[in-house]
């Protein structure tokens, strides 16, 4: 009935017709599903309404009868997922697993078409149903893998690499006809695949180096080619390698701890210098002064500063065999931090990385507070005089920086 209806409405052109066939169709799917105990066949039956409202749509520039058939079939794909990975599975996995990658796959396929049309910009509510059924298809298509062994997962994981991959190739030889707003909605796509693969498809070293190397390359492409998109992938990158490296649990412990509690993770450091080289040198050459590359600048200069102060507050705590008092380390996160400030605020002073200068902000606030709420409560009088004597200078220094002349970094 429903195929019959946006048929009769694809022909007489009534987009009212087909709003009210998608929606009553997707609405009985839910119901049935929900009546008979059966998800699966119900879920499959919202997928192919959402398959024929896509392509009715595109073929008359309509909006809104894709709509409903979106949210119900991600609904009822998440339930026979659900269903499937019970203890006991009331779902067939085969079948969920597949449902779950048809979901994934036809809403990226009518993601990347709409961004294609040329006349005008999908509205923001239809690119987040799209992406919101593509992320809901690919996390349990990745679940019920996980369930049916490291093979499943494994494959799963290259496969969603290499297509990722092949979206950047097809994405940068199509770079001077695309606009930049469709290569960084499609690239933002295909960057995603290529995170979830590797972090899923590699173990965790080999996946930690690649993403590493993703990020340097991103942002080196991006800084030389002038592609704000790819700087503002790459920095997600650093973050993402960051995260799974352990820097960032590494670095809360470095600064809350006492002394750092867990052990130096591995190539932490070279994701610090990687993070480093991302927010100080890639906007030297592109020059990014937008608020989308000041915000950029920002985050990376975070993930350094709080990484490569881990490590020196960890250095300093080797100096003296970790033989430390609880205010004897209060001063010492006090003395990295207020050299940390005032470095980040000389760098701000160069016009590209301007943005920096709301992180070097933030960290004297953050430091102002912590003088409070610690050094005054378990430092000694010696201790207390270093760290106020740093935050003090750092002051007096950024002040200074502040009132400067600005450094500009004009290529000619």
């Amino acid at each position: 009935m429903t195929a019959l209806a946006l048929g009769v409405a694809w022909h007489r052109r009534l987009q009212s017709l087909a709003i009210m066939a998608t929606v009553a169709g997707s609405i009985t799917a839910l119901v049935l599903a929900i009546s008979t105990g059966q998800v699966w066949p119900f879920t499959f039956s919202a997928l192919v309404i959402g398959v024929g409202a896509g392509i009715a749509g595109a073929s008359r520039d309509w909006r809104w009868p894709s709509r409903a058939p979106v949210i119900v079939a991600t609904l009822l794909t998440l339930d026979v997922v659900a269903r499937a990975l019970a203890e006991t599975p009331i779902e067939p996995r085969g079948l969920s697993f597949i449902a779950a990658l048809l979901l994934a796959a036809i809403y990226l396929v009518s993601l990347v078409s709409a961004v294609l049309e040329k006349h005008d910009e999908p509205p923001l509510l239809d690119l987040m149903l799209s992406g919101g059924a593509v992320l809901a298809g690919l996390g349990g298509a990745l679940s019920i893998a996980r369930a049916l062994g490291p093979g499943a997962l494994t494959s799963l994981g290259w496969s969603l690499m290499l297509l990722g991959l092949v979206g950047y190739v097809v994405a940068w030889s199509r770079r001077a006809a695309w606009a930049d707003y469709t290569s960084a909605v499609l690239t933002t796509v295909t960057a995603l695949f290529v995170l979830i693969g590797v972090v899923v498809g590699m173990n965790r070293t080999p996946a930690l180096i690649t993403i590493t190397t993703a990020a340097l390359v991103l942002q080196m492409t991006g800084a030389f080619a002038r592609r704000r998109w790819l700087l503002r992938q790459g920095a997600g990158f650093a973050v993402a390698a960051a995260a799974i490296s352990g820097l960032l649990m590494f670095a809360l412990d470095a600064w809350t701890g006492a002394p750092p509690a867990r052990p130096v993770p591995r190539l932490a450091f070279f994701v610090a210098v990687a993070a480093a080289l991302c927010a100080v040198g890639m906007p030297l050459i592109q020059g990014d002064r937008t608020a989308g590359g000041q915000a950029t600048v920002a985050t990376l200069g975070a993930v350094a500063a709080l990484g490569l102060g881990a490590f020196a507050l960890v250095w300093l705590a080797s100096i003296d065999g970790r033989a430390e008092t609880a205010g004897l380390v209060a001063a010492e996160r006090s003395l990295v931090a207020s050299l940390l400030i005032m470095g980040v605020m000389g760098l701000a002073r160069i016009s590209a990385l301007s943005g920096l200068r709301w992180l070097a902000y933030s960290a004297i606030g953050v430091i102002a507070l912590k003088l409070v709420v610690e050094d005054f409560r378990v430092s000694s009088p010696m201790s207390l005089f270093v760290a106020l004597g740093a935050f003090g200078t750092a002051l007096i220094v950024t002040a200074k920086l502040r009132a400067g002349t600005a450094v500009t970094n004009d290529p000619s």
